[in-house]
Formats: structure tokens, sequence, C-alpha cells
């Protein structure tokens, strides 16, 4: 994995669960790179069931991919894409 640059994915869900699971498999399921890491930056949901589903998702992830490719960043306010892309 030396050879091969560090790619990071980002994902942020936006208080849509059905759209992040989506994205989240057809990364999984869909890259064959050595060295890549998914980064959710999650932004605070309106909505709480969502909030817990895109949390499970996560804890799933994380259980996937261990520390080395996968980040979770919680954010304490709604950032809009300008503001999450400099985190």
């Amino acid at each position: 994995m030396k050879d091969t640059p560090r790619v990071s994915l980002i994902i942020v869900p936006f208080d849509n669960f059905e759209f992040f699971e989506k994205a989240v498999n057809s990364v999984l399921d869909n890259t064959n790179y050595p060295n890549f890491e998914v980064v959710v930056s999650h932004n605070p949901c309106k909505n709480q069931e969502t909030n817990d589903k895109i949390l499970d998702l996560c804890k799933e992830i994380y259980d996937q991919l261990g520390t080395e490719g996968f980040r979770f960043i919680i954010n304490p306010e709604n950032y809009y894409h300008a503001q999450w892309c400099m985190i």
C-alpha cells in the first residue's frame, strides 16, 4: 500500500439515511483500490430516528474498515457544503 496514495471518500448524510446507505454500500461494494478511507462528515439530523440509523450504519462501517479505513466527524451544527469541505 505504500506505493498507492491514500484516497479519502467523503460522504455527508445530510438528513437522508437512504441516500447515505446507498452511497456507503456502493463505495464498499465497488472499490478495489487498496488504500482508501471513508470519511463521514455528519451534520445534526432534524429527525432523531434518521440520526440513529446513520450512527448505527457508521458503527457497522467502522467494524468493517477499522480505524485505518474509517473516520467519523460529528459537526456541532449544520455545516453546509463549503464549510465541511474545509474540515
